[in-house]
């Protein structure tokens, strides 16, 4: 057994001679690892990538595809995995060798004898599928050892210990699995092993003190609870009084840069406009099964809101209390310039459009939705004014910076509310609340009341309208997010775990993009970690939040060292077919399907050559033909 173990070693000794005299031909024929053309660029063999000269082929590929597995269902995430764990692998070895890491004879051996077998996924793609799929069994990126039986023993239990080492086994294991001679295999073996070292090179240092365990864990299991108001800028643009002329014409004359470049950047789009108008709208709904009575009682109403308006009441107002208009009532009823021949209204409406004048408001105009009040704000066509321009742009700037004002404004008074002597969270949020609602609505909100006829007018109930209002969060962890806010909820989730009972509340509004929030501890809101339920569990925690730091420190190594080889182009990848997604079934050729001996196809679908090699199992005890990735059995690819 030793003998031809020796006698694989030397032809394994002579495959590398080889490879050593073609490498030194390709450099010095070549003009370097790069820019030159080697054999395989001679003869146009598909290769997977070139790592600083070293040429990752598709057998390489294969190999690792029949090891995991490599199906259909798992492809494109497994795919990348093999190919960017093949660049990682080379990598890892060339940082291995350039420290003078060697691996001899006798190294693959002692591996090969206790059983172990090695291959490298991508970092990054280990991440995903940890995460995405919970399949441990591809392993983790801070080592690529795994553990093998070679023998084919059916009747072997799982829980059996592993049966000696024969080199019968292992030789079918190699040809059925890698579909190499052993010396072949060795040459992968090598450059694995290499990688393996420099990740425990980088591994060495990793460490963890029990301070930084408990604080991590501090971290994660510490709770709070905390009560808040949200200033939404969004809301609060909503009650700016863009009508107030001389509030717009001073802000104009103090942001006349930024309303010129604005303007410059517009100005082609405002000229050689086709007929655009702007308009107000309240609508009143027909209900479906309404009968003339009813349409008549609707209509009344909106003649009601149309006697208001004409007396002096805000057609803003209006829309806001009464309309049940979809898309714009937040806006007053008012939409966007629109090309005439397209605006979104009813034909019957649309007749009329025509004779209103700018300023001036339609009379009530039925059509099958309902009964409509439509007032004209604008009109423009051709070029439009640079005045005119300028005008509206200041006015929306005005609505813009002003309503981020209000906004932090009424945060501040919230805050200096809630410090005041006996003010509580929910007295505070109600007058804030109330506070808002009439700003946008421009005054108080009616009662409902009755008109004529016992005819029924009552404001809509509306709902979300972004008003601060008292809200309150399920109980959450410093390394989770603040629950319901999307951008920058990191400041949110500080404030609150720097919260105590002596200091429920910051002294100042938190800012989290351009929202403000008042936050609040809920009474018995903050559940601290348990130093009791750490202690006890004190290892396992360790050894967890050791784990995750090699994972880390290795992933960001390999990332390191691949900017390097790019930056340097000691990176090449090639043009292998097994690089690609396979085309689906129904899109296959007749001929070399996938999966055939020999076949070279897609990747992990290809066939071992000789087809009799046997998988190995470790902890199933199952086997597989190694006929075709994807088909074979178990590898036992758990980490040793």
């Amino acid at each position: 057994m030793l003998e031809r173990l020796t006698k694989n070693s030397q032809s394994l000794l002579l495959v590398i001679l080889v490879a050593t005299l073609a490498t030194l031909f390709g450099t010095q024929f070549g003009g370097g690892r790069t820019s030159g053309c080697s054999a395989d660029d001679f003869k146009g063999v598909p290769f997977i990538a070139k790592v600083y000269g070293h040429t990752i082929s598709q057998q390489d590929f294969q190999s690792v595809a029949r090891l995991v597995r490599l199906t259909d269902g798992r492809s494109a995430v497994m795919r990348r995995a093999i190919v960017n764990g093949l660049v990682e692998r080379e990598l890892l070895a060339h940082e291995a060798e350039r420290l003078g890491m060697r691996v001899t004879d006798a190294d693959l051996n002692r591996e090969i004898r206790g059983g172990y077998f090695f291959y490298t996924l991508g970092s990054s793609e280990l991440a995903q599928l940890n995460a995405t799929t919970f399949d441990r069994s591809v392993g983790t990126p801070d080592t690529s050892r795994r553990f093998a039986i070679y023998s084919q023993d059916e009747s072997r239990n799982p829980e059996d210990p592993p049966p000696a080492f024969k080199l019968e086994d292992f030789e079918r294991w190699v040809a059925g699995w890698f579909s190499r001679t052993v010396p072949d295999y060795k040459i992968f073996l090598a450059r694995e092993l290499l990688a393996e070292r420099m990740r425990r090179v980088v591994l060495a240092s990793v460490r963890a003190s029990d301070d930084e365990v408990w604080r991590d864990y501090e971290r994660s299991h510490t709770q709070v609870t905390v009560r808040y108001l949200q200033f939404s800028p969004d809301f609060y643009r909503l009650t700016v009084r863009d009508d107030d002329q001389a509030a717009v014409d001073a802000f104009a004359a103090s942001h006349q840069e930024e309303i010129n470049r604005q303007f410059t950047q517009r100005r082609e789009s405002l000229r050689g406009l086709p007929a655009q108008v702007r308009i107000r709208q309240i609508l009143l709904r027909f209900p479906d099964d309404a009968q003339d009575p009813a349409k008549l009682a609707i209509r009344q109403r909106l003649e009601e809101i149309r006697r208001r308006i004409t007396a002096g009441e805000s057609f803003i107002r209006m829309a806001r209390l009464y309309s049940q208009e979809d898309q714009h009532w937040r806006e007053g009823g008012e939409s966007s310039w629109t090309a005439v021949d397209r605006v979104d209204l009813p034909d019957d409406v649309k007749r009329v459009l025509p004779d209103v004048q700018v300023g001036q408001l339609s009379e009530v105009v039925q059509s099958p939705l309902g009964v409509h009040l439509i007032q004209v704000v604008g009109r423009r066509q051709g070029d439009v004014a640079e005045a005119d321009a300028k005008r509206e742009i200041a006015r929306d700037l005005f609505r813009l910076t002003r309503g981020n004002e209000l906004a932090n404004e009424a945060a501040i008074d919230a805050q200096r509310r809630l410090g005041e002597a006996g003010a509580t969270f929910e007295t505070v949020a109600a007058a804030m609340g109330a506070a808002s609602l009439e700003a946008f609505y421009r005054g108080p909100v009616p009662a409902a009341e009755t008109l004529a006829g016992n005819n029924p007018l009552a404001p809509e109930t509306r709902s979300s309208l972004g008003t601060p209002e008292a809200r309150e969060t399920p109980a959450f962890t410093a390394s989770g997010s603040f629950p319901g806010v999307s951008t920058g909820g990191e400041a949110l989730v500080a404030a609150a775990f720097a919260l105590t009972a002596e200091r429920p509340s910051p002294a100042a509004p938190i800012a989290a993009g351009d929202e403000r929030f008042i936050l609040r501890l809920k009474d018995n809101g903050r559940v601290n970690a348990s130093r009791a339920d750490y202690d006890r569990d004190r290892i396992r925690l360790h050894d967890e939040f050791v784990s995750g730091r090699r994972r880390e420190a290795i992933t960001q190594y390999i990332a390191r060292l691949r900017v390097r080889a790019e930056r340097d182009r000691e990176i090449r990848m090639g043009n292998s077919p097994l690089m690609q997604e396979p085309r689906r079934e129904t899109d296959a050729p007749a001929s070399g399907t996938a999966g055939s001996a020999g076949s070279s196809g897609s990747a992990g679908s290809t066939g071992s050559s000789s087809g009799s090699g046997s998988g190995s199992s470790s902890g199933s005890g199952s086997t597989g033909s190694g006929s075709g990735a994807g088909s074979t059995g178990s590898t036992g690819s758990g980490a040793h």
